[in-house]
């Protein structure tokens, strides 16, 4: 299945953890196959999504290329919520990608484009 090889190509792995809700998380949630898995409430033993170092490197890579494909400055641009996903490229392979994104010009918020 294509999902599987993509998240073996990542090393993301579904898991069962023990939880500390509250700590940090860079993510809140993240959908695989349709399911979505969210940073647990409640302390215990919960289903979690292990993201390893080269997993987020390239959501954060995603990210940034995003932003520069269209013309946002990622200093001055909160991404609010992104969706990640595996979507077809197009040369036809499937990879990790963005589904859908939400962004805020901080621009105005912060008083002028500051350098």
């Amino acid at each position: 299945q294509v999902e599987q090889e993509v998240m073996r190509r990542y090393g993301i792995r579904r898991e069962r953890r023990l939880v500390t809700p509250g700590g940090s998380s860079y993510l809140n949630s993240i959908s695989v196959g349709g399911v979505e898995y969210g940073v647990p409430r409640e302390a215990g033993i919960n289903e979690v999504i292990a993201l390893p170092e080269r997993a987020l490197s390239k959501m954060i890579a995603l990210e940034q290329m995003w932003l520069v494909a269209r013309n946002y400055d990622p200093r001055t641009t909160q991404v609010k919520r992104v969706e990640f996903g595996v979507v077809q490229q197009s040369e036809g392979k499937w990879d990790l990608g963005i589904v859908d994104i939400e962004v805020q010009d901080l621009r105005g918020i912060l008083g002028g484009d500051r350098q």
